[in-house]
């Protein structure tokens, strides 16, 4: 199978791509078959992020902890509308993944 991703060298190629594959698996992207079965699938992921299932948000270190403590009291604040402060919640949780 010809290689499909490029890292620039010094990248520690195979930590990029399990960390990849669990973020995945977190997701619900799953090998369904072959030797990497019930592992993450990275072109599921990827393909997801294509097409704008996966959203990415990015944002500096330093902002991650004040937006998660916000996105959390939003949360709170808005109880009473259980999809809206259980997305914020979800939210802050991938934010404070990270750490």
């Amino acid at each position: 199978m010809p290689k499909l991703l490029w890292f620039r060298q010094g990248r520690d190629e195979t930590a990029i791509l399990d960390t990849l594959a669990a973020l995945a698996a977190q997701h619900g992207y799953i090998n369904q078959r072959g030797p990497k079965h019930g592992a993450g699938n990275v072109a599921e992921l990827m393909a997801a992020i294509a097409t704008g299932e996966v959203k990415l948000l990015l944002l500096p270190d330093e902002q991650q902890t004040l937006a998660a403590e916000f996105l959390r009291q939003s949360a709170a604040d808005c109880a009473a509308n259980v999809p809206l402060a259980d997305a914020l919640t979800d939210i802050a949780d991938s934010l404070d993944a990270r750490e």
